[in-house]
């Protein structure tokens, strides 16, 4: 009799198995896959690069910016504001960072490069420091010079030169000047106060001898004119 299951058709299965002659469906699929994650990575890889890449050169031009800045400070004492820059440089260089441990990375070398930067302008403000303080210290001490040279005995003599020590130790503590330095400052500011004391004694004897040579130039003409 007829047999349905054995009716001949041309119509493709919607369904078919695989074998060993036939690619195995499954293999094209993971390999397609793996295709398409090693080029997520290297999209991911090379995103990473650009965002680390663009944030150091950001920084690191932030960086001399603010150090020439302080260079170029006219005060002496404004270190913490350069400081305070820098944090917020390094913050505002961190964002955007979409890996993690790239961000990381990136922080390291941000603390980094922030505490060479407070380094060098702490150096430069206590350069700044030194320069204001002796300045101010000599100026002190010519004062103090002068009254040593003017004074009028001994005792005013020593309150100068005491003042003077006073004026060069105070720097010597506050890291202005050098142990040595401080000394050898002291031991030349006396010698040219006592030069300057030889000096105002030499200016005096020629003022008095002018004044003498004066008084017997007038004596000679008043004679000559009083004689007969």
């Amino acid at each position: 009799g007829y047999n349905a299951k054995r009716q001949l058709t041309t119509q493709q299965p919607l369904f078919k198995r695989t074998g060993a002659y036939e690619p195995n469906a499954y293999g094209i699929a993971a390999e397609g896959i793996k295709k398409v994650q090693a080029i997520a990575e290297k999209w991911n890889n090379a995103n990473d690069t650009i965002q680390y890449t663009t944030a150091k050169a950001n920084y690191e031009s932030g960086v001399l910016d603010i150090v020439n800045r302080a260079v170029n400070d006219p005060e002496y004492n404004n270190s913490e504001a350069y400081f305070k820059e820098l944090d917020e440089l390094k913050k505002d260089n961190l964002k955007g960072f979409t890996n993690r441990s790239v961000q990381a990375r990136a922080t390291l070398d941000f603390d980094y490069g922030n505490q060479v930067a407070q380094i060098k302008i702490g150096n430069i403000y206590k350069k700044k420091a030194i320069e204001i303080g002796q300045v101010s210290t000599f100026r002190l001490l010519d004062l103090e010079k002068s009254n040593y040279a003017t004074a009028p005995d001994e005792k005013g003599k020593i309150a100068s030169a005491t003042k003077m020590r006073d004026i060069i130790s105070a720097q010597v503590k506050a890291g202005i000047f050098g142990t040595k330095a401080g000394e050898k400052l002291y031991n030349d500011s006396i010698k040219e106060a006592q030069v300057a004391i030889k000096d105002n004694k030499d200016l005096k004897k020629k003022q008095e001898k002018e004044i003498r040579s004066e008084e017997r130039r007038v004596g000679k003409e008043c004679r000559s004119r009083w004689s007969p």
